[in-house]
């Protein structure tokens, strides 16, 4: 009988010290962005979610989609979803062990565990070990309602440092940086493929590497030292060109840098297109981590490989050489006549006056075309954002050529109504105004209603002393 009390006392002895935290996803506790769309980056979970000293970090990896927390309008519910390809960790920052990890998801919780513990439950989702930080894989789709974390109070362990940039092929010097995700402890590290000690250089900000190098380091707390982290970058061999005819025009099979900075031109999805403002026009498809907008400086140094899609010459991008704008710059269609849309065209931002936009029934759906007097081209509706017209009739068009097994077509981007080219004011008038607002472009400072696609108005997609000259000798009667 005693033994029974004493085994009842050590369990209600441990069961105090463990200390327990739920993170609510289903009822969104963390005031999470929700979405139906899982497509919606504006809605993906980039950031840690930290509550009692436990942390929750999400990490894209080579997913598709980020995590988000989702909305079913079929139930009604909200979850947490991660896609396969993807992983998070959860984490005590306070150094206490994880025992336990509660899962409850609705029957879709596919993940792998790192380290390895026993899994227990009706569904097996409850994690049960000990370590200061778990690694958990999304081998198909987790769907996550919440997550309940277990620490054994009063214990101590040390989570193993992070090491950053996350990726490891790099194309120009880096900095690297580790961050230990328990508060206060110490990391070492190595760069010469020892196994780090105490003894090892001490991490206190960031360091250069320019070569193949192995990282390795541990972090330490109190008598709780950290498993090893390791991480192996390469600057793996490239090719480079100075703008984006050479690299259409390259012949070679493996990876290219731009040694140019780009304008952009449009981004949708997976689809940018770009130009060097020399006359070369590029179509970028993959996955970037950066949304640029309609003339953002996008720096020099992008790598990719060039691909030819059923008669369209693209790049596929390494998406880590794609820096965050670093400007802004005019960037304007070429002003074209439909019959100057051709495959060698292919990419090039254009704008079509005064088009005549048709449409015609075909199944349940109708095909739209673009017309002028030299003319006709089919409109293929690429970007999901872009409304076609309901009514036919006359617009401006500006678009993208695109050359499809043996199809030349224009992917829209807008509609609207004619405009007088030289008008810039939008006063309904070709005047000695628009010949001031224009020169003022020139010098840097556009008025404010000013409309840059009149402006243009030889059409060769930009706007200087020419354009000038070209309104004012019209305004004289020349």
């Amino acid at each position: 009988m005693r033994k029974i009390i004493f085994a009842l006392a050590m369990v209600m002895g441990l069961t105090m010290m463990a200390e327990t935290v739920t993170f609510d996803f289903a009822g969104n506790e963390f005031n999470l962005p929700t979405t139906t769309n899982t497509s919606d980056k504006s809605k993906w979970l980039s950031e840690p979610i930290s509550k009692g000293g436990i942390t929750i970090a999400p990490f894209k990896g080579t997913a598709t989609i980020g995590a988000l927390l989702y909305y079913s309008e079929y139930n009604n519910t909200l979850n947490l979803r991660f896609y396969q390809g993807s992983w998070f960790t959860i984490t005590s920052t306070t150094g206490a062990t994880i025992t336990t990890i509660e899962f409850k998801s609705n029957g879709k919780l596919a993940i792998d565990d790192t380290p390895d513990g026993e899994w227990s439950g009706d569904t097996y989702e409850t994690w049960n070990g000990e370590a200061a930080s778990v690694r958990f894989d999304v081998t198909d789709k987790a769907q996550i309602n919440s997550i309940t974390v277990t620490t054994a109070a009063g214990s101590q362990s040390c989570a193993a440092p992070d090491i950053y940039p996350s990726y490891t092929r790099l194309y120009e010097p880096t900095l690297i940086e580790l961050k230990c995700p328990t508060e206060g402890a110490t990391i070492f590290y190595t760069t010469n493929g020892d196994e780090p000690t105490v003894e090892s250089t001490p991490y206190s900000a960031p360091f250069l590497i320019s070569d193949y190098t192995t990282v390795k380091g541990i972090a330490v707390k109190g008598n709780a030292t950290s498993d090893v982290a390791v991480k192996q970058y390469e600057f793996p061999d490239y090719g480079v060109v100075t703008d984006v005819k050479s690299f259409t025009n390259d012949d070679s099979e493996g990876e290219v840098k731009l040694a140019c900075e780009l304008y952009a031109v449009y981004h949708s999805g997976k689809y940018m297109y770009a130009t060097d403002g020399l006359g070369g026009y590029l179509q970028v498809y993959g996955e970037l981590p950066v949304k640029y907008e309609t003339g953002d400086v996008i720096p020099a140094g992008i790598v990719g490989t060039l691909n030819n899609y059923r008669g369209t010459p693209q790049m596929i991008p390494v998406g880590t050489t794609f820096k965050a704008s670093t400007g802004k710059r005019i960037v304007l269609p070429v002003a074209s006549a439909v019959s100057n849309v051709t495959p060698e065209y292919t990419n090039t931002y254009v704008l079509v006056r005064n088009a005549l936009v048709t449409k015609q029934k075909k199944g349940n759906n109708y095909e739209y075309y673009v017309a002028d007097e030299s003319g006709s081209v089919v409109i293929f509706n690429r970007f999901k954002e872009v409304t076609l017209p309901d009514e036919e009739g006359r617009y401006d068009v500006v678009g993208v050529a695109n050359y499809f097994d043996e199809t030349v077509q224009l992917y829209p981007i807008s509609f609207s109504t004619p405009a007088t080219p030289g008008d810039v004011t939008g006063n309904g008038e070709v005047d000695v105004t628009d010949v001031v607002g224009i020169a003022n472009t020139v010098m840097g400072d556009a008025p404010s209603e000013f409309n840059p696609l009149t402006a243009d108005m030889n059409g060769d997609g930009s706007i200087d002393v020419t354009d000038v000259v070209k309104l004012a000798n019209r305004v004289m009667g020349n």
